[in-house]
């Protein structure tokens, strides 16, 4: 039987060729960074949802153990905090991480709602936290994975689904009624069922999936896309419609550049030093780096270098920020005293904003927008 967790729907859902990576399929991340950076950020947000709470202490031992930056998980865990204070009467009873799982056919579906709620006999609410942006994946099939095992688990007829995005600060929601779940589930199953074995869908779910280093669909668009990227370093030419054509192409090269490259670390932790063909050896070289310690430092540094020059070598974590005034105030006033410290803040001219650029694939504006 195929143990298939919900997260790997986006991909399953679109390709069924997938499937042929194994048990248990999942989605897999970017990278390691970005798999402990989500794992970091979940356990905050599971602290979050049990006691109401976001505490510095609770980003900072995250960080430690899954070796994750802390600055991140401080500002992606901020604004879960606060999407939750805002929210979190809508889901009574709130119950984190719970897992679910149905069996039908040749298939079994799993997964770990990361909040569940029922409000009524009738409905369950869920919650995903994403720690990605909008755009890298379809969250739909997945929310809807979590929603059918809910139904089925809560013998329920509605459910609703949250996505709440902790970087670009927005969220997806979704309602559905049972038996639309049902429906679609049986027709995802249905196209499983019938996959030829040699029929593959490329896209943006490409670069999340298992698969990605053995689709032929995939070796087939690298071999192009690097034949492409050849063209360019000769001196060829590109419209402005062959960069947007070629870009997607060029993510997925990348990210089969990142796995290997985690696979070479972790052969060589395994095995020692590993020789190339040019009399050099692939080897995992320490480095030590040196950290001024501020408390310590700050008195030196002042006597040294003056408060001026100090105060432009520093950098001030809003975040750390943040999360010390909050933790000197009461319960219940914590998102007051923030708000109160920024506006003084911005009121004395001690905010600076700064715009940055980035290149990101996203939807296209309608008409409408």
């Amino acid at each position: 039987m195929n143990t298939i967790r919900a997260s790997f729907l986006p991909i399953a859902a679109k390709c069924p060729g997938a499937l042929a990576a194994g048990e248990a399929l999942r989605v897999e991340t970017e990278s390691a960074d970005v798999a402990r950076n989500g794992s970091a950020v979940h356990e905050v947000c599971r602290s979050i949802v049990a006691s109401g709470e976001r505490t510095q202490t609770a980003v900072q031992a995250a960080a430690r153990e899954h070796r994750a930056d802390a600055d991140e998980i401080g500002r992606m865990s901020w604004r879960a905090f606060q999407w939750w204070e805002a929210n979190s009467g809508a889901y009574p009873g709130a119950k984190t991480e719970l897992l679910m799982q149905l069996e039908a056919g040749d298939y079994r579906l799993t997964g770990h709602a990361d909040v569940v709620s029922l409000p009524s006999d009738a409905e369950v609410r869920l919650i995903d936290w994403k720690s990605g942006f909008l755009t890298d994946a379809d969250a739909e099939p997945q929310m809807r994975a979590y929603g059918l095992l809910a139904c089925r688990t809560y013998n329920v007829q509605r459910v609703t689904a949250t996505v709440v995005w902790l970087r670009d600060e927005t969220e997806q929601t979704w309602t559905w009624t049972a038996d639309e779940l049902e429906t679609w589930w049986r027709e995802i199953v249905r196209g499983w069922s019938h996959w030829d074995g040699q029929t593959f869908t490329t896209g943006e779910h490409c670069r999340y999936c298992p698969r990605l280093t053995a689709c032929p669909a995939q070796r087939a668009l690298m071999r192009a896309t690097v034949s492409d990227l050849e063209a360019l370093e000769t001196g060829g030419q590109i419209e402005a419609e062959g960069v947007g054509k070629l870009y997607a192409r060029v993510q997925v090269v990348q990210q089969m550049c990142e796995r290997f490259r985690e696979l070479a670390r972790a052969v060589v932790a395994a095995h020692g030093p590993i020789p190339t063909p040019d009399g050099r050896e692939l080897a995992l070289v320490q480095q030590d780096r040196e950290e001024i310690i501020p408390a310590e430092a700050w008195q030196t540094l002042l006597n040294i270098i003056g408060p001026d020059a100090l105060a432009e070598a520093c950098k001030v974590s809003k975040t750390a920020v943040l999360a010390a005034v909050a933790a000197k105030a009461p319960r219940g006033q914590k998102g007051k005293a923030k708000d109160a410290l920024m506006d003084e803040l911005r009121q004395g001219g001690c905010v600076r904003v700064n715009t940055i650029e980035q290149l990101r694939l996203r939807s296209r504006p309608t008409d409408e927008e």
